[in-house]
């Protein structure tokens, strides 16, 4: 050691590089970056997340002229970013949700239990799919343009298209990975769920009914997973959802099978008619709800943050709480005008997980249920 080392770390340190560093004592590195505080070879800095969606967090920053360190350094702010990441996650947990529901298609008014349900969708770790079934133009690629901004792993396709990429694809001799594989453990945003051609719906319907696509090539089979999370939108048959209720029902674009799949549908006109729900048309109101990168970076480290840790449990009370409703729903059946099948018991426990997740809980809550409840309610139009 230097005589210029040896004295400086006799030198106490001043009041704030005490503070900070003993809020890093459970740091692996502390007993280093301790030696090189006190030694003056690194110090502290504050830095912010630079988000504008909530109040800004602060994290803590080493910095050093030594380029010896600079491994250390890095690895050592990595963690330290990380560690300020997830007090702010915990700060602001709790309004999350409200949040995300003004900056989500902010241009489009109304339509809040739509957009609680795709946000509840993010928090999926056993997977919600949501379908949209909307006149022309309304309001469809919105959510997906969303979506794809926002979710840590995405990808969009629009069926029909040439080549299809939803599975898995071969280029001369060589097997690449399509959109369904790549997109594992995200959003699938699909637009046009009606022009899907038959295989493309069957590698869709292997990817939401086993998580996985297997592909053939001579004598070989490829299996990759492909646990997706799908958000799609279709157009009504004819273009336009009629006047009555026996109209609007034959203008669904996909059979029962395919409207299986889905945990919720959502059927929207410019109309306000049964069943349907009326949405304005787009405005500028809400202009100013942009989010900036640093957002989204945030939001994409949150959700990720919420899937990785958070396992989420339901009492058998709760789990027997919604099945009771969905028995209490059936009796409105004549007022739908999808079916009420026994999958909506599995929509209402995933969403309860998922609100809970949100908001960084192991168990589901009174709140998740009630939130569950009213946004499958919506759905079917009740």
């Amino acid at each position: 050691m230097g005589v210029k080392i040896f004295f400086s770390s006799l030198f106490p340190l001043s009041e704030s590089d005490k503070y900070l560093l003993d809020s890093l004592k459970d740091l692996e590195e502390y007993e280093q970056l301790s030696k090189l505080i006190r030694q003056k070879k690194a110090w502290f800095t504050i830095k912010t997340f630079g988000i504008s969606i909530f109040d800004d967090g602060e994290y803590i920053q080493v910095n050093s002229h030594d380029e010896n360190l600079n491994n250390f350094i890095e690895q050592v702010n990595n963690k330290l970013k990380l560690k300020g990441q997830v007090e702010h996650f915990k700060r602001v947990s709790t309004s999350l949700f409200d949040t995300l529901k003004e900056y989500l298609a902010p241009e489009l008014l109304g339509l809040d239990y739509l957009k609680e349900s795709i946000i509840l969708q993010l928090f999926s770790r056993e997977g919600i799919h949501v379908a949209i079934v909307s006149d022309p133009g309304l309001i469809g690629k919105d959510f997906l343009d969303a979506v794809i901004n926002i979710a840590p792993i995405s990808s969009y396709y629009k069926g029909g298209d040439i080549p299809y990429s939803g599975s898995i694809a071969f280029s001369g001799r060589e097997l690449y990975k399509g959109l369904l594989p790549l997109v594992n453990n995200g959003i699938f945003a699909l637009e046009n769920l009606n022009m899907m051609t038959k295989i493309e719906k069957s590698n869709l319907y292997s990817a939401i009914d086993k998580n996985y696509i297997i592909q053939e090539k001579g004598d070989f089979k490829y299996k990759y997973d492909a646990n997706v999370k799908v958000l799609a939108t279709a157009i009504p048959v004819g273009g336009k959802f009629a006047r009555t209720f026996e109209q609007m029902k034959k203008q669904i674009p996909f059979d029962s099978f395919l409207i299986g799949k889905f945990h919720l549908v959502y059927l929207i006109s410019e109309m306000d008619k049964i069943g349907l729900k009326k949405i304005p048309k787009k405005v500028n109101i809400n202009i100013d709800k942009k989010l900036n990168n640093n957002d989204i970076e945030f939001i994409r480290n949150y959700i990720k943050y919420a899937d990785s840790i958070y396992e989420v449990n339901i009492s058998k009370d709760y789990e027997d709480q919604l099945l009771d409703y969905i028995n209490e729903l059936k009796r409105k059946q004549y007022k739908c005008l999808l079916d009420i099948n026994p999958k909506l018991g599995t929509s209402l426990i995933r969403l309860a997980k998922a609100s809970a997740r949100m908001e960084l809980r192991n168990n589901i809550e009174l709140k998740d249920i009630e939130k569950a409840k009213e946004i499958l309610k919506d759905s079917l139009g009740l």
